[in-house]
């Protein structure tokens, strides 16, 4: 695979001013934090736009962990019941907050912006090690100006938290790579994981992490064995724990028992909505009877029963229609590269109350249908008065932001095979695929898009010729 990065011991020195690149960093934080701020002041007066469907659950276990030092809810009865639904990490960090400043949504906002500034930061070191201190002012300006980064900043959901370990992690596996030291691999591995705990979807994300270093890591076959051994076993110790409490308590060795519901109720939801020409809601409401038909109450009332009958059920369906559902993914990976976050925007900041159904309806309906949603959508907008304006302008933004980044991405990729810079094209086609093809169906979600920013900015900024000028070209 080339030399590899055994060749590329540090970016050259530059003719440049050396200080450039840290002043230019310095200016893109404070007008990233800026912007996360102006989000912030537009919801501030009405904290309910903090929250998004699964908000008000981190709220409530955060609360819980304050008062009653315990992860889970009481029920109807009075009684506790530990919850195995979500992982602990995010909980744990608002609760953190509300132990200071009381159970305040909005301070632990200012907090994540503080935190999603970081990224911005490790961004900019991901792009220096991998090309130049100007590489990463380029990887760092792409990602502080990334619509759905600046508004998950300001809601209460996992994406920001998320965002900054799974970063560190890989910034962490990079100085592993460049500076030979196979130890480093141990804390890249434990904050893979602490980052799955977060947020699940990097559930199979540990054995890639394995491999990535098995065919990265300059040195020997031993050095490179025991870095890829020290990444994967942090990285499985990081989340066994969890694993372990949550079979003690609900009899599934899982990091969350909602993965099974997710498969049901969201991937063979776009299945079934694409073979009937039906709506996602309908497609759900069909599965939702389905369910109430082919189980019994005492299944429905056993969490560990209903999420085995949820499991069985989603793969019998894939399994089944697998051609079908072979399109619906690959349809969703391939919207994952386009899909704009401004619908979740314009509900966040007021302009509609509703979703704009457009986006669901193209991936599993005619065109017709589409069309409809975005009328009766328009309509919505209208009564707002300056909402068509603001949110076609924010959907116009965010469409040219994503297809510069895209193309730019790819113009990067086909660089970095002519001058042969296999690794930075290895981790950055990895991570990008790895969650286009986890999400699939779900990618009309954009947020679940965010975490591969930084690596598709990582080959855009490829793609500005003589800023990632390394000593192996």
């Amino acid at each position: 695979m080339g030399k590899g990065p055994q060749a590329q011991e540090m970016p050259p020195t530059s003719t440049r001013p050396r200080r450039g690149p840290g002043y230019l960093l310095i200016f893109i934080l404070l007008v990233a934090f800026a912007l996360r701020m102006l989000f912030f002041m537009a919801m501030v007066g009405h904290p309910d736009r903090f929250f998004q469907e699964d908000s008000n659950a981190y709220h409530r276990l955060a609360v819980n962990l304050v008062r009653f030092h315990r992860f889970g809810f009481f029920d109807e009865a009075g009684a506790w019941i530990p919850h195995v639904d979500r992982t602990p990490p995010y909980p744990a960090f608002l609760a953190a907050v509300y132990i200071v400043f009381g159970p305040l949504p909005a301070v632990a906002m200012i907090v994540q912006s503080l935190i999603s500034t970081l990224t911005i930061a490790l961004a900019y070191r991901l792009g220096r090690l991998w090309g130049s201190p100007y590489t990463g002012a380029v990887v760092a300006i792409f990602v502080s100006i990334e619509t759905g980064s600046v508004l998950y900043a300001n809601q209460v959901m996992t994406e920001t938290l998320f965002n900054v370990v799974f970063l560190g992690g890989i910034v962490i596996y990079s100085e592993m790579i460049w500076q030979r030291r196979w130890q480093y691999g141990f804390l890249s591995g434990a904050m893979l994981g602490l980052a799955t705990l977060i947020r699940p979807i990097l559930s199979y994300f540990g054995p890639l992490a394995g491999l990535l270093s098995l065919l990265s890591y300059r040195g020997g076959r031993r050095q490179r064995w025991r870095a890829a051994c020290s990444v994967v076993l942090a990285f499985f110790m990081a989340i066994t724990p969890w694993m372990i409490r949550n079979y003690a308590v609900a009899g599934q060795a899982r990091l969350s028992t909602v993965q099974p519901a997710t498969l049901l109720f969201y991937n063979v939801r776009q299945l079934r909505a694409l073979q009937q020409g039906i709506s996602i809601e309908e497609a759900r409401t069909q599965l939702q009877e389905e369910v109430q038909r082919e189980t019994s109450d005492s299944v429905r009332q056993d969490e560990a029963a209903l999420m085995a009958y949820y499991q069985q059920k989603a793969l019998y369906e894939m399994r089944t229609h697998w051609s079908d559902y072979a399109l619906v993914h690959l349809k969703g990976s391939l919207v994952f590269f386009f899909i704009p976050t401004a619908g979740t925007v314009a509900r966040a900041l007021g302009w509609v109350r509703t979703g704009t159904g457009l986006l669901s309806n193209l991936m599993t309906r005619g065109l017709l249908d589409t069309w409809q949603s975005f009328h009766d959508f328009r309509r919505q907008l209208s009564k707002v008065g300056y909402g068509d304006w603001l949110f076609f302008g924010a959907v116009g933004y965010e469409l040219v932001y994503l297809f510069l980044l895209n193309v730019m991405a790819v113009w990067g990729s086909i660089r970095c095979l002519r001058a042969r810079r296999w690794y930075v094209l290895l981790l950055a086609v990895a991570i990008i695929g790895y969650f286009a093809l986890v999400i699939g169906p779900l990618s009309y979600d954009a947020r679940y898009r965010i975490p591969a920013i930084p690596f598709l900015a990582l080959l855009a900024a490829v793609a500005f010729p003589g800023l990632s000028r390394t000593p192996n070209e």
